[in-house]
């Protein structure tokens, strides 16, 4: 090269510079954004966004048009290549399920990678239906039942509804025994858009035989138009017929919550009975959580009856225990309940065999045994009707409380009261403050350059990213990662000073959120300070009051008389 002309090597540099290849760089985003088909909403395309809505469960199909050899777009799941659809075109389809981001980024090389260009997501979830009974709107007891019901109802959904019903169960008997009858009421619904409906029906109590002390329990049911959901339901409300001599005497207490107590353990096994019928039709893993949630349900009767004898039964019921054989010595201990009428020999067995029942259908059900649960169901059931038909098995007796002998406070040995020394609170770090924090520094590098290089704008585009990675649902974080990403492509326009005047006006904004947070934390910090403080100060006072009071009842003739 040193022997050739000047004007030579000038023109062999031109050339090599000329073929050397263009950066990699994005230069068009089109999305077309379409929502479930439930929601009957057309689809929208979007253009060079910087930030998109969705619906969740919406398919977003994205179009790059690159200078690349491939096109990389990370999300709040993880990285992804696209498609090559042409020589510059790159393809891929993404469902917007949460809050986030869509970062792309070109790509020529593992080690050659254009400017990233950032996209913030927004995910509206699909609410549940709500639904209420309006009218009568809450619970009715009549002396018989020569009454007719005028019910209403209102329901609605932010996209449309599928189904409005109204059911009833009918429920007769008393003690263990009742009898569950479930049926629908006819209903005639209006509709004046697809999104809210009223309806109004009757409930003729007559129609349904109902005898004193029986009832009807009725609620509206709906669903909305997206595929798989489950029902939502209103609240239940009841129409019952009181029966003569529900009203205790004067004087005469009876535990409030028979009633309850006697239905629990049948409505358990009218659900368990119930899961075995659909079992055919229902996938395993919803039939497994079904049976666990009848598991948790079946542990909160056994607690009830549990909690309903004062709670001693729970440490007396052993899985190998011969319940005909009880412990004489507590039986002697227990002669003060049994002379009150709290317990019943006979009844207190048939209530711990119970109990143990329900202990062994709960296991069952957690192993989705179904079918050996209900037997261990029935079994409890039975043994609660002997537990009932015995005498006042499930009367109680209110016991006076206890009161504290103010004589005896403070009377201990005081040798070994020591002052007590208490750990400082260490602050909390909030790990959202100091990812802001990181974000300023970064800013506060890209400023400090005069003028600013394009280079900045992959700095910017990924503090933008960062920033929605702290919180995509904050309004305010998706405000200022707008402002960065359009910092960032004016700096690939080389308008130095409408990148600076944007990343300005995002420093702002993170400053005020930064204030808000110290604010809260600071607020956290002091609460917790005040009450370590105030606790160690009673304790002094405490130690404080009981040197006094043993120095005050010292005598007196062996003290000095002062001169």
């Amino acid at each position: 090269v040193a022997t050739l002309p000047r004007d030579v090597v000038t023109d062999a540099t031109a050339r090599l510079v000329l073929r050397a290849p263009a950066p990699p760089g994005v230069q068009s985003v089109l999305i077309v954004i379409t929502p479930p088909s439930y929601t009957a909403q057309p689809p929208r395309t979007e253009r060079d966004p910087t930030r998109i809505d969705a619906v969740a469960g919406s398919q977003l199909q994205v179009t790059v048009g690159a200078k690349a050899d491939t096109v990389a777009i990370e999300t709040v799941h993880g990285t992804s290549v696209l498609t090559r659809s042409g020589s510059r075109e790159f393809r891929g389809t993404f469902v917007a399920d949460a809050d986030g981001f869509l970062a792309i980024e070109p790509r020529v090389s593992a080690d050659t990678v254009g400017a990233r260009r950032l996209i913030g997501l927004s995910v509206s979830p699909d609410r549940a239906p709500r639904v209420h009974v309006s009218a009568p709107g809450h619970d009715l007891r009549f002396a018989d039942a020569n009454h007719t019901l005028a019910l209403r109802v209102d329901a609605d959904d932010d996209f449309g509804l599928a189904s409005l019903r109204l059911t009833y169960t009918k429920v007769s008997g008393s003690g263990e025994r009742f009898t569950f009858t479930d049926g629908e009421l006819p209903l005639t619904v209006t509709r004046p858009d697809g999104r809210t409906w009223s309806a109004a029906g009757a409930l003729a109590l007559g129609a349904l035989d109902l005898e004193a002390g029986d009832m009807v329990v009725y609620r509206a049911v709906v669903t909305d138009r997206r595929p798989g959901t489950s029902p939502v339901e209103s609240d239940a409300y009841i129409a019952e017929i009181t029966a003569l001599g529900a009203i205790a005497a004067p004087g005469f207490a009876i535990d409030n919550d028979q009633s309850r107590y006697a239905l629990s353990q049948q409505m358990v096994i009218l659900k368990t009975q119930r899961l075995l019928d659909r079992r055919a039709a229902t996938a395993a893993d919803v039939f497994a959580s079904d049976a666990l949630e009848l598991a948790s349900e079946q542990r909160r009767v056994r607690a009830e009856f549990v909690f309903m004898m004062g709670g001693e039964l729970a440490d007396e019921v052993a899985s190998d225990a011969n319940m005909s054989d009880l412990n004489e010595t507590a039986e002697a201990e227990s002669e003060g309940d049994l002379a009150a009428g709290r317990m019943a020999n006979q009844g207190r067995i048939a209530l711990l065999r119970a109990i143990r029942e329900m202990s062994r259908a709960s296991t069952a059900l957690t192993t989705v045994n179904v079918p050996d649960a209900l037997a261990n169901e029935k079994r409890a059931l039975v043994q609660i009707e002997r537990a009932f038909s015995r005498s006042r098995i499930i009367l109680r007796a209110l016991t006076e409380r206890e009161s504290l002998d103010m004589t005896r406070r403070l009377s201990g040995v005081l040798t070994s009261v020591t002052r007590d020394s208490r750990r400082q609170a260490a602050p909390d770090v909030s790990a959202y403050a100091t990812g802001l924090r990181g974000v300023l520094a970064i800013l506060a590098d890209v400023v400090r350059d005069s003028p600013m290089s394009r280079d900045a704008s992959t700095g910017l585009t990924r503090s933008a990213q960062r920033v929605l990675q702290l919180d995509p649902s904050s309004k305010p974080l998706q405000e200022i990662a707008s402002q960065l990403t359009t910092a960032s492509a004016a700096l690939v326009r080389g308008n130095t000073a409408e990148a600076r005047g944007l990343i300005d006006v995002a420093s702002v904004q993170i400053g005020a959120v930064l204030h808000r947070e110290a604010a809260v934390s600071s607020t956290r910090a002091a609460g917790l300070a005040a009450r370590v403080l105030d606790g160690a100060l009673r304790d002094a006072r405490a130690v404080s009051a009981a040197v006094r009071s043993t120095t005050r009842s010292l005598p007196r003739t062996n003290m000095p008389t002062p001169p």
